[in-house]
């Protein structure tokens, strides 16, 4: 009788740790629930070297009978699906299959794309040449690409960094260091400071001709800037091709 039990026992808690392992932690407090309530009787039978806690071996047989029926019902839940969840996960694979169509990692054929304004005030030609980063940068909740883009024509010449779908650049009203580096030189120290309105994925650098002299030196520079919530990120542009006077 004895020995039957034990084989029982045995048989029930393997059984059950075959299926906490392809469960979970759930299902592995099951197991340890069931083994203690089916042992311990049996340990109390042992120590009392009688067969005559017959009540409670009828008890462990029902608990193991209880969660064999609860693991049936555990693995027919659990074998469909909700169609919420479906929906959902086929809308987050599509969502990211959006964004690596948008922002791939490494996108070598952007180049730089010229625009001209005229200034309401004054009737003055406003000179844009701007230039996508060649790879994309996740910025804590979503991917996005940086924008390097010279202005002449409106005042003193501007070089200006900016996140195009959002994120915040980490640069207080005082300014900001940014390293930059032009192809395999050292990377240097660059001064930049937010734009005038506050704006947060807005940086512009201070001194614009020595920008512009890097961006002319060389084929590609990085530019690394901290982000909110994302840390230092580097942007990589392929500069070749600016025109002379844009």
């Amino acid at each position: 009788m004895k020995s039957a039990l034990l084989v029982l026992w045995s048989l029930a808690l393997i059984f059950f740790a075959l299926f906490a392992n392809a469960r979970g932690a759930g299902a592995w407090a099951l197991v340890i629930v069931g083994a203690v309530a089916v042992c311990a009787p049996l340990w109390n039978m042992v120590e009392n070297k009688g067969y005559r806690s017959f009540p409670a071996v009828r008890i462990s047989l029902g608990i193991v009978a209880t969660l064999f029926v609860l693991l049936g019902v555990s693995i027919m839940s659990g074998s469909g699906s909700s169609p919420e969840i479906d929906d959902y996960l086929a809308n987050s694979q599509r969502e990211i299959a959006a964004f690596k169509e948008q922002y791939p990692t490494e996108d070598n054929s952007l180049t730089w794309e010229y625009r001209r304004e005229t200034d309401p005030m004054t009737d003055k030609v406003i000179r844009f040449a701007c230039l996508r980063s060649a790879n994309g940068l996740d910025v804590g909740y979503e991917m996005t690409r940086a924008k390097l883009c010279l202005r002449d024509g409106l005042g003193n010449p501007d070089a200006i960094l900016i996140l195009e779908q959002g994120g915040q650049f980490m640069c207080d009203f005082g300014g900001c260091a940014l390293q930059v580096r032009v192809g395999k030189e050292p990377a240097a120290r660059f001064r930049a400071s937010r734009s005038s309105d506050g704006s947060p994925d807005v940086l512009f650098f201070a001194d614009r001709r020595r920008i512009e002299q890097a961006i002319r030196r060389g084929s590609v520079l990085s530019i690394q800037a901290e982000v909110f919530q994302a840390g230092l990120q580097v942007m990589r542009f392929n500069t070749e091709g600016l025109k002379g006077n844009f």
